[in-house]
């Protein structure tokens, strides 16, 4: 259920004791209705997130293919997750870099700024909320923005 940002930990009693420490710590709960949403995707259908794995791990796949070749973007793909936080050569505002992108070839990033100091440069790509044909379709886009820069 991504963008929910809710997840469970199955383990034995110890660490979850330790887990509870550090989650509490940062957050006391996700909201009640993601909550009710999930437990009803799991106890309904306990593979349900093998169901899309596939697709997202394709859609990974593709996006790191694209990516490599081109010289002035720089990624190493992680093993889960459905974003791709992109070194971007030579950005220094990676702010006005989002908006351009946003502008000129239609394709909505947000800046590594927006994650601290240590992610300007970057752009976060998402591929995970997307279909086949707009992957598609922003790859493309974004190599010739790149290619024309």
């Amino acid at each position: 259920m991504m963008g929910w940002r809710v997840g469970f930990l199955l383990a034995d009693a110890a660490i979850c004791a330790q887990a509870t420490k550090v989650q509490d710590a940062m957050i006391i709960c996700a909201p009640t209705v993601s909550q009710i949403a999930v437990e009803a995707a799991v106890r309904d259908d306990w593979d349900y997130p093998r169901t899309f794995h596939t697709e997202l791990s394709d859609r990974r796949r593709r996006l790191s293919e694209a990516l490599t070749p081109i010289p002035t973007l720089s990624w190493t793909p992680t093993d889960g997750g459905f974003f791709a936080f992109v070194r971007v050569k030579g950005c220094d505002d990676s702010s006005e870099l989002a908006l351009r992108l946003l502008d000129e070839a239609h394709i909505v990033t947000i800046p590594g700024s927006s994650f601290g100091q240590s992610g300007e440069g970057c752009l976060r790509l998402s591929y995970g909320s997307v279909d086949d044909e707009a992957l598609s379709k922003a790859i493309a886009r974004l190599k010739e923005f790149v290619n024309g820069l």
